[in-house]
């Protein structure tokens, strides 16, 4: 029987998380995206991609400074 290994199940439910908030800020939703990719970024707090897409989104709603605080936080994670 296999066991479950919790830290996959993580960052799957990290990336549905991602992949719903994706299509959410797509769909021009920002303020729902952003929520969803808060969840993503609770289970992952080392999800680059999250935080990128998060700023975007803030950025699109005129959160700017918020914006920035994601994309330096990105960077921060992944300098290259």
């Amino acid at each position: 029987m296999k066991k479950d290994n919790p830290s996959k199940n993580v960052a799957k439910s990290a990336k549905n998380y991602f992949d719903k908030g994706r299509q959410l800020d797509e769909q021009k939703d920002h303020s729902t995206a952003i929520s969803t990719f808060d969840k993503a970024i609770r289970l992952d707090p080392n999800y680059v991609e999250a935080y990128n897409r998060r700023g975007t989104a803030k950025y699109k709603i005129g959160q700017y400074i918020e914006a920035i605080s994601d994309y330096d936080e990105a960077i921060s994670l992944e300098p290259n």
